[in-house]
């Protein structure tokens, strides 16, 4: 005669045991489903994260118009649902909708801050903090002068000044376009390493660089950061070994 394992569930037995304890799962789940909204509301939550085959198996019985007057408690028994699980489902099914949510309002706004982000990159025309936009300063009346009026050197009389971006914000950009190249691929000034051996000098940094081509391209100067993409060495034959 085979031997039962002690493992096997109260809902595999196929009968809910009658004590307080299990009565009073079943008053705090018919609660708990009121105050979700009720089962139509619970289902819909349900049925966004019905990952095993129990809680299939209870969503269809909530389905099922035979069941609308049982207890939840009893139809989480007959499925092999522990209040564990059901609670489990329902909280990963209300992020789930939430995230699809948030993502539907990240996705409306995305052009809108990818438009501000690329603007933002660009050097722009701002009014001269210094004159306030008027090309000139006043200076004040002395005992030994009297008030008199100059082109502003801040913005050379124009009223307008150009502020470049922050490297950041240019950063950013270009990330948005794929415009770094991917390792492996392009080689900015490491010619010299390559044909010589030792490292072409730098001057700055790789942001510091990154601003310079983007300055070069912007303003069109007639130095151009020059990139290529460089060849793999071919390694030495092998030496042939005496038999």
């Amino acid at each position: 005669m085979a031997r039962k394992s002690a493992l096997v569930s109260a809902a595999a037995r196929g009968r809910l045991a009658k004590t307080p304890l299990g009565e009073r799962i079943q008053d705090t789940l018919r609660q708990l489903e009121h105050e979700l909204g009720g089962r139509e509301a619970l289902m819909g939550v349900l049925a966004l994260n019905t990952r095993s085959q129990a809680l299939t198996e209870l969503m269809g019985m909530l389905a099922d118009p035979l069941h609308d007057r049982d207890n939840l408690g009893v139809l989480c028994f007959q499925a092999g649902v522990t209040t564990g699980d059901l609670l489990t489902a329902y909280q990963s099914g209300l992020m789930h909708f939430a995230q699809t949510l948030a993502k539907r309002e990240v996705a409306e706004h995305l052009p809108a801050v990818t438009r501000d982000v690329m603007i933002r990159a660009q050097p722009m025309e701002e009014r001269c903090r210094h004159c306030w936009g008027t090309g000139s300063i006043t200076e004040p009346a002395t005992k030994d002068t009297p008030e008199e009026s100059r082109p502003c050197n801040t913005c050379q009389g124009t009223g307008w000044i150009t502020v470049a971006p922050e490297l950041d914000r240019q950063k950013a950009a270009l990330d948005l376009g794929e415009m770094f190249p991917k390792k492996g691929g392009l080689t900015i000034g490491m010619q010299q390493t390559v044909n010589t051996g030792h490292p072409a000098p730098t001057a700055g940094g790789t942001l510091e660089k990154l601003q310079q081509a983007v300055s070069a391209v912007l303003y069109a100067d007639d130095e151009v950061l020059e990139a290529e993409v460089l060849e793999p060495v071919p390694e030495p034959p092998a030496a042939d070994v005496p038999s």
